[in-house]
């Protein structure tokens, strides 16, 4: 009788399990699309919040064993408290720097313990609405100098687009359905016009590697498919070469050393990592546990007087703000990351993990959601075939 009993309390809960990771699944995935419109002017912001808490929730019933991976988490986890509360600037607003960067770890790390395919198919078929919402909710938005729809940011929408993109990649590759393969390559198409709108150098280079990696691994692995991918990609250029005609000189040029307004962005990028370092040199106390997430940097003299935007770069952003000890583990966790990423040998996730590399050298993606969310996806689903 015992023994029924535990029987039948095991199979109830592993029933349980299983409800919550569906339910964790569709959470995560409406996060993802609802960060598109998560910036204040759409009026959605809040909105945004909801399934990024209930993901969190449900991961707490997933059932999911602990790993290594998480203990350096939660040690990044304590370089940020520990420096923000020494620095005396935490803040417990959903805005504060230092919620975001726990919100999106504690939000999205059981991705990487879910079966990735079920993020693949059900974001995939949720691109095409999200689609529809950049095209008619956001098209008068297409007036802005760069593109930057409800994220707040060029450069992040950039990021996440490059993530849709290769969900949808992930779902060509592993659908035999003619009618999901031609919606999502129409969601690639938009993708792409979505990508030059922002004028993202390091956004559009990143999306260029990711269709290399992809086309590289079509003609592998479906030779007899090399008219259909080719076609697909010669329509493609050409109306990409179109949206580019009529945008005028202005997406080619913002790869030059200055742009048409004579801001050297490029160059600024150097002086905030210089501003990093001088900081350091005057204050290096500072330098075992930084500054903390919530500070401004351009608020410090020996930054602001070299720079007038925060680090653009996710590692000296670590540095700054973290300190030694919380920037190595998180060069150590992004170690880890690469490391399983090429030992699954998804060439679609190798191409997404250096789009991903590529924009953490141009923007600070610490208190990122969509960073954690795409960080987190590609090293999921380990026990699935590889796509």
């Amino acid at each position: 009788m015992n023994i029924t009993c535990v029987f039948h309390s095991v199979i109830s809960k592993l029933k349980g399990d299983l409800l919550w990771r569906k339910l964790y699944v569709l959470f995560a995935s409406m996060a993802l699309l609802f960060y598109f419109f998560g910036h204040p002017q759409s009026g959605m912001e809040k909105i945004f919040y909801i399934p990024c808490g209930l993901s969190m929730l449900c991961s707490f019933f997933c059932g999911f064993k602990r790993d290594r991976m998480d203990g350096l988490l939660c040690l990044m986890v304590i370089c940020a408290l520990v420096a923000a509360l020494v620095n005396r600037n935490l803040s417990f607003s959903l805005t504060s720097p230092t919620v975001r960067f726990i919100f999106g770890i504690a939000c999205f790390n059981a991705i990487r313990k879910c079966d990735a395919t079920r993020f693949t198919n059900l974001v995939s078929n949720l691109s095409v609405p999200l689609m529809l919402g950049f095209l008619i909710i956001e098209i008068p938005l297409l007036s802005q100098h760069r593109y930057m729809a409800y994220t707040g940011d060029p450069n992040y929408l950039a990021m996440g687009i490059t993530l849709i993109v290769a969900l949808n990649m992930c779902r060509i590759s592993g659908s035999h359905n003619l009618r999901e393969q031609c919606l999502s390559w129409a969601v690639l198409l938009i993708c792409s016009l979505i990508v030059i709108a922002t004028m993202s150098r390091i956004g559009l280079t990143g999306l260029i590697l990711l269709y290399l990696f992809f086309i590289y691994y079509i003609l592998q692995k479906r030779l007899t498919r090399y008219l259909a991918v080719l076609s697909v990609c010669a329509i493609s250029l050409v109306v990409i070469g179109l949206f580019v005609i009529n945008t005028g000189d202005y997406p080619l040029s913002r790869f030059a050393i200055s742009d048409r307004t004579g801001i050297n962005s490029i160059t600024s990028r150097f002086s905030q990592i210089y501003g990093v370092l001088q900081y350091f040199i005057a204050n290096p106390t500072d330098l075992l546990i930084g500054i903390g997430l919530d500070a401004r940097a351009v608020d410090l003299p020996e930054y602001g007087l070299l720079a007038h935007h925060c680090v653009h770069n996710t590692f000296f952003q670590a540095l700054l703000h973290l300190g030694v000890v919380g920037g190595l583990v998180f060069v150590y966790f992004l170690f880890c990351i690469c490391k399983k990423v090429f030992l699954q040998g998804s060439y679609i996730k190798i191409g997404l993990l250096i789009a991903f590399i590529l924009n953490m050298n141009s923007i600070p993606s610490l208190t990122s959601l969509i960073f954690w969310w795409g960080i987190f996806f590609l090293v999921g689903g380990q026990r699935e075939a590889t796509v």
